[in-house]
């Protein structure tokens, strides 16, 4: 199918005749790439499909790889456009971090054939352009198909094999040697994502935390969630259905084992504590101050 629009991992550029139509709930101001402060949501192979390969594979009409599998449950799950590369070089990374799901045949060639079923979009992105990845996202019909195969059903998360990430100055993963401190930071990690799996949370998309350090493991060591999940809800508005959600109204739909969950109020911290030593009720916007 010709694509008459902008492919949104190129920043207005589309080649191919492998691109499809924007989906509709899509909110075509905002480039793919710029849904996050990260730039965009890279694709994440974490939810385990296995319990649901048979009847995918029935409502599918075709024998799927493990990669396709992986793939329309992320695509399908967020309802996002996802990023993904079409460079070689992309995949080649230390033993440690390899996926037996993550590689360029397996996820090029699993992205082209959902596109030719008509179960995803695909914007590839032109060659030699730096910074910008091809981008995909699933179609209605996929949505439709996971909700029918799963009922609704949360899938449990793939544990990443190796949670202990370590980048050098352009971000490239490298390898390092085990230690007592490595070590000790995998099984917290591990035990972390075991409880995650076990936790009932809707409203947003689950995903296993990684601690990713920058050079050594003297900077860095943030820990984030695969796939971007409650740490990526975006402060712009998103679009379903073609209509807009508000941010703030996809925080209030957070539930955790049934339970609501509440947002400090970072901004307006040191206000009202300042409001609280003075003994003046604190108003909704602290720094709302007349004149």
């Amino acid at each position: 199918m010709e694509n008459d629009k902008e492919n949104p991992g190129a920043g207005g550029s589309a080649s191919g005749d492998m691109h499809s139509e924007h989906p509709d709930n899509t909110n075509y101001a905002v480039n793919a790439q710029e849904q996050t402060s990260n730039r965009d949501r890279p694709l994440s192979l974490r939810h385990d499909f296995k319990p649901f390969k048979s009847d995918l594979r029935d409502a599918v009409g075709r024998k799927l790889t493990d990669t396709e599998f992986a793939i329309m449950f992320d695509l399908a799950r967020s309802e996002e456009i996802h990023s993904y590369s079409r460079n070689p070089y992309h995949y080649d990374v230390p033993g440690r971090y390899r996926s037996s799901l993550y590689s360029f045949k397996k996820v090029t060639g699993a992205v082209d054939r959902l596109t030719a079923d008509g179960l995803i979009y695909n914007w590839k992105q032109e060659k030699n352009v730096r910074g910008w990845q091809s981008t995909c996202a699933a179609t209605p019909e996929l949505i439709e198909i996971l909700h029918n195969v799963t009922g609704g059903q949360e899938p449990k998360l793939i544990l990443p094999h190796e949670p202990v990430i370590l980048r050098d100055a352009d971000k490239a993963l490298i390898d390092y040697r085990d230690n007592n401190k490595t070590r000790a930071m995998r099984k917290s990690l591990h035990a972390y994502n075991n409880a995650l799996n076990d936790t009932d949370i809707v409203g947003v998309d689950k995903g296993c935390l990684k601690r990713i350090f920058n050079g050594d493991f003297s900077s860095g060591g943030r820990a984030y969630a695969e796939g971007g999940s409650w740490q990526a809800l975006s402060t712009k508005d998103v679009f379903k259905d073609g209509k807009p959600v508000p941010m703030n109204m996809r925080r209030q739909a957070v539930k955790i084992n049934g339970e609501e969950v509440a947002e400090l109020d970072f901004k307006n911290l040191h206000p009202r504590i300042l409001y609280a030593r003075l003994g003046i009720p604190a108003p909704w916007d602290c720094y709302a101050v007349e004149g």
